[in-house]
């Protein structure tokens, strides 16, 4: 997903505890080592807790629809409006774009080469008014680059996005529908592949 998940990806940016990051050392993919503080660590373990109680779950969904309802299509603040990758400095997505590429080498050769990497747009990769300093496919740009120079299908969903006139997104994740498009589009491309049905 082209949005947070370039953040998350690199440990630097979004220390968590509980979370799985990755750091690129000399050419070799690491696992990071957990520095998030003591209240990230109070907040995960609470998290996990609360998250185990099915009535909690459904006040944070009651309290996520209702936000959505009443805030429309309002935008909460600058960065907001602008897709994930579009505030973060030029090293820090280096960095990011770094981890994946080794992640998706080890990925591919653990799956014996049957690894296909969807990129999934951000909500906001599909406005029209974007800032020139923010390019609009700049990671479908770059995954393309790595994926072909790694010889692992790539299929970029923005494309498809930009076609429909419709709401995919519920609170910055994929709805229903953004999901069922995400199939169609994956299975497409599984039928048109000779490379995975041999």
């Amino acid at each position: 997903f082209n949005g947070n998940d370039l953040h998350n990806l690199n440990y630097d940016l979004t220390p968590a505890s509980g979370r799985k990051n990755y750091v690129v050392r000399d050419g070799e993919i690491l696992a990071y080592r957990d520095v998030a503080g003591a209240a990230e660590h109070f907040k995960w373990r609470a998290k996990i807790f609360l998250g185990k109680s099915y009535l909690l779950q459904l006040l944070n969904d009651v309290k996520v629809k209702l936000g959505a309802t009443n805030t429309g299509s309002e935008v909460g603040s600058a960065n907001e409006s602008l897709p994930g990758y579009c505030y973060a400095s030029k090293d820090d997505l280096e960095n990011s774009f770094r981890i994946m590429e080794k992640l998706f080498l080890s990925m591919d050769d653990l799956s014996l080469h049957q690894l296909i990497v969807l990129s999934v747009p951000d909500k906001q990769q599909l406005l029209v008014n974007l800032p020139t300093t923010c390019d609009p496919v700049l990671v479908e740009t770059r995954l393309a680059y790595i994926t072909g120079n790694l010889g692992i299908p790539f299929v970029a969903l923005l494309p498809r996005f930009r076609e429909l006139n419709e709401e995919l997104y519920f609170s910055g994740h994929l709805n229903l529908r953004g999901h069922s498009i995400v199939g169609e589009v994956l299975s497409n491309f599984l039928n048109s592949e000779p490379k995975l049905s041999e």
